[in-house]
């Protein structure tokens, strides 16, 4: 666990001989002798220098200065920090969590750095005074940039920003609102493009609201590259009323929290309308959705108006996190039981077949079936399913298909130890506290020694002890670290129940080799989950399950993260052969055509 990351001033101090010199060619100097190719060591000592100058009382020149020349190696020791810890499952190894810390306390000190030089030039004058605007801004665009650093961090290892981090931001925001400094353009760190400060201030909004459980680390980083496009185009205006913002993204400037819904930032009162601002998000969308409509509907990547490519999936995922913000979930109620878990698709795939390959249909429904499970004939209910027209029957029973069965988990052995982590075949038993739970899903709490590593957006199966229900399907919508090591999880709720089968991509007369996926069915819809692999719904597909095998389309994505994806299926309908034309010939019996219809 990461520790709280302090952006607060400190003391400050009269440089002592032997204190690190912070004239500009000094500094120079000392950046030539950088070991540039040991990232290690250029961190160290660039941590070092900054928790020093930070503490010196120096000339507010010589310390933006100072801060500018070290951006630069600083970044690209940035760089070579983060593959040790993005995209890695979640907690991370020690090692990785403190790269991790390492990179967010060196962010954390170039934004500190920028708080001292803009309370150094605090004059009551330096609106009106060109040489302190100038350092001003460009201090305050250095800080919003890190806090994007800072920000990304975090999310990546399941934390919330840092204490007081949005309020600080907020205010530098109304600040420049009530100046009319939001337009004002700073030259960008390292030579790179000048943006304005309400673009930096925009860019941090539209990262908060980018759901990292539904997108790979690489996609991420292609947001983050081209991020200056779609920033461009959104707008931040002031509401009339709260009413507003019932159904759109806003902020609070009064408070230290992210964009988010209405209900989320004020969840009990009514909120103060002067520091609500409102960002108008369909100038960007209909941008992203106007250069997904240019390209081929088969294309994998969509250019963008600067000549860039970006993943089709990823602007898919843009268009559906920033279309509209989350609706309330349903009232939660506490609970306080336990719970059984098992990750990942495959550990669940696993867990359902049981030891032996299929689970068909027993002749009692007390009779065990492999894996624990017991299947439970549902035959008063006989009426025309829409799995059944598919094809999948029980292997005794010609009438009954696997949905018309209630699959319901045997009570575990006495023997048998769940509150331990239990390793069998390929899967993990996993024993949770519930929290909390709703009509929409549950908090759990488990104890990070037994956890092991777990991703944002992969898939869980959840069994509520002493319930008499079945293994639910659900989905990790948010990590958290919690109290005494813990580790805090929110699971939305995908489906009751699932049995297990698998997929065959067919093409060119070859069939590829089985992918486990979940089959599950609603509301008279049959449901597929896959593995988040691109391009299946184009494929032609071969489901199997119970024996039976059946062709389908995949026809809309339900749910979808970086690991695993959720369509609606249908029986694949081959196209029938048009009727051979009717002869043309006389017919000495049409003038009785009439009659024989009528008979």
């Amino acid at each position: 666990m990461i520790p709280t990351l302090n952006l607060s001033i400190p003391p400050q101090r009269k440089p002592e001989p032997g204190a690190f010199d912070t004239r500009p060619d000094a500094v120079r100097a000392w950046l030539e002798h950088l070991p540039l190719g040991h990232a290690g060591e250029t961190a160290r000592r660039l941590y070092l220098v900054l928790h020093e100058v930070n503490r010196l009382d120096v000339n507010i020149h010589h310390r933006l200065d100072f801060l500018e020349q070290v951006a630069p190696p600083l970044q690209g020791v940035l760089v070579a920090l983060k593959p040790h810890y993005s995209g890695k499952p979640f907690p991370l190894d020690p090692k990785s969590a403190r790269v991790a810390q390492l990179a967010a306390e060196l962010k954390a000190a170039m934004v500190v750095g920028c708080q001292i030089v803009m309370q150094q030039s605090d004059s009551l004058n330096w609106f009106r005074q060109r040489k302190w605007e100038r350092i001003w801004t460009t201090a305050l665009h250095r800080m919003l940039h890190y806090f994007g650093g800072i920000f990304s961090v975090h999310a990546q290892l399941h934390m919330a920003p840092p204490p007081g981090a949005w309020l600080m931001i907020h205010s530098a925001y109304r600040l420049l609102e009530e100046n009319r400094l939001l337009e004002t353009v700073v030259p960008g760190i390292g030579g790179a493009a000048p943006t304005s400060l309400g673009h930096e201030y925009k860019q941090l909004l539209l990262l908060a609201l980018l759901p990292p459980q539904r997108m790979q680390p690489a996609q991420l980083d292609e947001v983050h590259n081209h991020m200056a496009q779609w920033t461009a185009a959104l707008e931040l205006s002031r509401p009339a009323s709260h009413l507003a913002c019932v159904e759109a993204y806003c902020i609070d400037l009064d408070q230290d929290a992210a964009p988010g819904p209405l209900w989320r930032l004020h969840p009990a009162r009514e909120p103060n309308v002067h520091s609500l601002r409102q960002l108008r998000m369909a100038p960007l969308l209909e941008q992203i959705a106007q250069q997904v409509a240019r390209q081929r509907a088969a294309a994998a990547r969509i250019t963008l108006p600067s000549g860039a490519e970006v993943q089709r999936d990823t602007a898919a995922q843009l268009l559906a996190c920033w279309l509209r913000p989350p609706e309330r979930a349903a009232a939660r109620e506490q609970a306080g039981d336990e719970v059984h878990a098992v990750f990942g698709l495959r550990g669940i795939h696993a867990l359902l077949s049981g030891a032996d390959a299929a689970v068909a249909a027993p002749d009692t429904a007390d009779e065990p079936v492999p894996g624990g499970l017991a299947v439970v004939d549902g035959g008063t209910d006989r009426k025309e399913s829409f799995a059944r027209s598919l094809g999948f029957v029980g292997e005794r029973d010609e009438e009954a298909d696997i949905w018309d069965m209630v699959y319901r988990s045997k009570p575990p052995e006495p023997s048998r130890s769940w509150r331990e982590v239990e390793v069998a075949r390929s899967y993990r038993l996993l024993a949770a506290e519930r929290v909390n739970r709703s009509s929409g899903g549950v908090g759990l709490r488990f104890a990070a020694a037994t956890l092991g590593a777990v991703r944002n957006g992969d898939l869980v199966a959840l069994l509520a002890v002493g319930e008499g229900t079945g293994w639910t399907l659900g989905a990790v919508r948010w990590l958290r670290s919690g109290a005494a090591g813990s580790i805090e999880m929110g699971v939305k709720r995908l489906h009751e129940q699932v049995v297990p089968a698998a997929i065959c991509v067919e093409q060119d007369g070859r069939r590829s080799a089985p992918i486990d996926c979940l089959l599950g069915h609603e509301q008279e819809q049959l449901r597929v989950v896959l593995p988040q692999m691109a391009g299946l719904a184009s494929k032609r597909l071969l489901l199997q399950s119970g024996g039976r095998e059946v062709h389908i389309n995949l026809l809309e994505q339900l749910e979808s993260s970086a690991l695993f994806q959720m369509y609606r299926c249908a029986e694949h309908q081959a196209k029938r052969e048009p009727a051979p034309a009717k002869a043309t010939q006389d017919d000495p019996f049409d003038k009785f055509k009439s009659v024989w219809d009528l008979l």
